[in-house]
């Protein structure tokens, strides 16, 4: 602030509740956006590893980023603060969700190669893989219910988070 009368160089360190709670915030946004953005670098290297074209990593993500993006959105009706634990848990939710289309477009794959239709293709993906994905995604929530008794306030928001995301 009046950085201009240190003419001797003297260094100055802001202590105390305020500068502390200053240099988190600052924390927690640098590692939310640092954490969703690796994990989004790291996917989508994976995608081109092993899918080996450019068009299946947007049509597995866009659906994952829209239920981060819905989660924390829903999240900020009721909860304006955000823990460290709770700023990573769009990379986690990353991480979880994207299983998701990587067995949709899978499966997809093979109904294709096996000489169905597009429209056929998509009918036998969803009525086989479908309900086993529901399941799936039903036993994680369960998971993240178990913690949603918990004690500690910021594993409560991170259950309800997992929960929120996971539906979305």
């Amino acid at each position: 602030v009046c950085n201009h009368l240190n003419i001797d160089g003297l260094k100055l360190e802001y202590t105390g509740a305020y500068a502390i709670a200053v240099e988190a915030e600052r924390s927690i946004r640098r590692d939310m956006i640092q954490s969703v953005t690796m994990s989004l670098v790291m996917l989508g290297l994976l995608f081109l590893v092993a899918y080996r074209g450019l068009l299946t990593f947007p049509i597995a993500i866009v659906p994952v980023a829209l239920g981060i993006l819905c989660t924390f959105g829903l999240s900020s009706l009721w909860a304006t603060e955000l823990t460290p634990v709770v700023a990573v848990m769009g990379a986690v939710l990353a991480g979880l969700a994207i299983d998701y289309p990587i067995h949709l477009l899978s499966h997809y794959g093979n109904c294709k190669a096996s000489g169905l239709s597009t429209p056929d293709a998509i009918n036998a993906t969803l009525t086989s893989v479908g309900p086993p994905m529901s399941a799936a995604c039903a036993t994680s929530m369960v998971g993240f219910l178990a913690i949603a008794f918990s004690c500690v306030p910021a594993l409560r928001q991170l259950a309800l988070l997992g929960m929120i995301g996971l539906a979305a």
